[in-house]
């Protein structure tokens, strides 16, 4: 099941107005079409669900190579960080 994918304009998140915003959803590798949207954007927010044993594997492929290949700053969004952030929100 793919995400959908919001796209907001530069001018409008600079202004007082509310985004302008676009859905779609991409169709192919999910890290492929993450990291080719990133050469457009400010900023990448990703995902990770934190299943690994060891600080290395806490990111899955998707969110690695989001890290390490994108065009733009990446913020990785742990299920702990939802938690604390969000006090009943499911991660």
């Amino acid at each position: 099941m793919r995400t959908p994918r919001t796209t907001t304009s530069r001018a409008s998140a600079r202004s007082s107005r509310p985004p302008r915003t676009s859905l779609s959803t991409p169709r192919g590798d999910p890290a492929t079409e993450l990291i080719t949207a990133s050469t457009d954007a400010d900023l990448l927010v990703v995902g990770a669900r934190g299943a690994g044993r060891t600080p290395e594997l806490l990111l899955g492929s998707v969110s690695r190579d989001s890290v390490r290949y994108s065009r733009c700053p990446v913020v990785v969004v742990t299920p702990g960080a939802v938690r604390r952030l969000a006090p009943g929100a499911s991660a």
